[in-house]
């Protein structure tokens, strides 16, 4: 995100690899991760595993991780939302799946669009 400020570690890594859904091999079902990098304020995170609230946690400030579930064969939707307590924010959502990133997006307030939830599809083969 481009701003006036100094860069932070939500600025940093490699390009955003935004898609709607993931294919997951059957062998990595129990090693899917989700990471948040936090920045400039405290966040209020939700997690939600088709349809299911798994996680509610404020205040959060600078890192959140959350490792999913050994999931069953078929596509299940992981959604991720975050209320930041200030007027200023920046997050990076990072999916992965044995540790390679399968998807990485970077939102700010400064965003023309500035929605604050996500939405992934894991296809599980």
């Amino acid at each position: 995100m481009a701003t006036n400020s100094p860069p932070t570690r939500c600025d940093e890594g490699d390009q955003d690899v935004v898609v709607g859904a993931v294919t997951v091999p059957a062998a990595s079902r129990d090693r899917i991760k989700l990471n948040l990098a936090l920045c400039k304020a405290a966040f209020r995170i939700l997690v939600f595993l088709d349809g299911d609230k798994k996680i509610d946690r404020a205040p959060v400030n600078d890192a959140f991780e959350y490792s999913l579930p050994s999931l069953s064969s078929g596509d299940h939707d992981l959604q991720w939302s975050y209320l930041a307590a200030g007027n200023d924010w920046q997050i990076k959502s990072e999916v992965s799946i044995d540790g390679a990133t399968c998807f990485l997006e970077r939102k700010a307030n400064v965003a023309a669009v500035a929605d604050q939830q996500t939405l992934l599809t894991l296809r599980v083969q």
